[in-house]
C-alpha cells in the first residue's frame, strides 16, 4: 500500500474561480478560471490590476468567516477523474493536504471530497508544512500545483515522489521531469507502484 498526498486547490478544485466570483460580487470584475490564471498569489487574483491589495484582503476575510466558501467551489477536473481519486482512497493510505484558512475549513473540504469523489471518510489536514507532513506519514507519492511545497517535500522527505501539477502559473518553477500534465497520468503512476517494498531505513526498493 502507497501512501499519497494530495492538495486541494489548484488540483482538484478551482479556487480562483471561486474567488473572482466572490470578487466579480463584491467589486464587479470579470470570472476566470484557475487554468487561465497566468501569476501565482495575488497578482494573478488581481489579474489586469483590477483588484488592488486592500481588495483581496478584504475578499480574504470574507472568505474566511464563510461557512461554505470551500465546499462550494467548483471542481477542476472531470467527474470521472475525480470519482477514481475516490477509488485510490480503497487501494492507498491517501491525504488531502491543504493550506485554507477560515471556519470549517477541514469540514467543508471533507463535504467537499464526499461529495465529488465519493469519499465516505477522508483523510484531510489543514497546515503549510507540507514536508514535515510527508516526513511524518512517511509518504510516497505527493502532489501539489506549487513549486515551493513540492521543493519543501523533496527536503524534508526525500524519498517521497514528489510532483507538480502543470499549471499557466507555475512554469517558472521548475521541478525537473515530475512535472504532471493530468490527474490521469499521477493517479496512472501510483497504480503502477503498488509492489514496491521498504527497508528498515525507509527507502523504497
Amino acid at each position: 500500500m502507497s501512501v499519497v498526498i494530495i492538495d486541494m486547490d489548484g488540483v482538484l478544485t478551482d479556487f480562483t474561480h471561486g474567488f473572482r466570483t466572490l470578487a466579480n460580487r463584491v467589486y464587479g470584475v470579470p470570472v476566470y478560471s484557475q487554468v487561465a490564471q497566468p501569476t501565482y498569489g495575488s497578482q494573478g487574483l488581481g489579474q489586469d490590476r483590477d483588484l488592488t491589495q486592500e481588495h483581496i484582503g478584504h475578499l480574504w476575510e470574507l472568505i474566511k468567516r464563510d461557512p461554505t466558501f470551500w465546499f462550494e467551489l467548483p471542481p477542476i477536473e472531470n467527474p470521472r477523474i475525480l470519482i477514481e481519486v475516490g477509488l485510490l482512497c480503497l487501494r492507498e493510505e491517501v491525504y488531502f493536504v491543504t493550506t485554507r484558512p477560515g471556519v470549517l475549513a477541514k469540514q467543508q473540504t471533507e463535504r467537499w471530497l464526499g461529495i465529488y469523489c465519493n469519499i465516505q471518510y477522508p483523510s484531510v489536514i489543514i497546515t503549510s508544512d507540507k514536508g514535515a507532513i510527508a516526513k511524518a506519514v512517511r509518504a510516497d507519492w505527493f502532489l501539489d500545483d506549487l513549486p515551493d511545497n513540492v521543493h519543501d517535500v523533496e527536503l524534508h522527505s526525500p524519498n517521497t515522489v514528489a510532483c507538480l501539477r502543470d499549471r499557466i502559473y507555475n512554469q517558472n518553477g521548475h521541478v525537473g521531469p515530475r512535472r504532471i500534465y493530468a490527474l490521469a497520468d499521477f493517479l496512472e503512476a501510483v497504480n503502477r507502484d503498488e509492489t514496491f517494498t521498504r527497508g528498515e531505513d525507509g527507502k523504497r526498493r
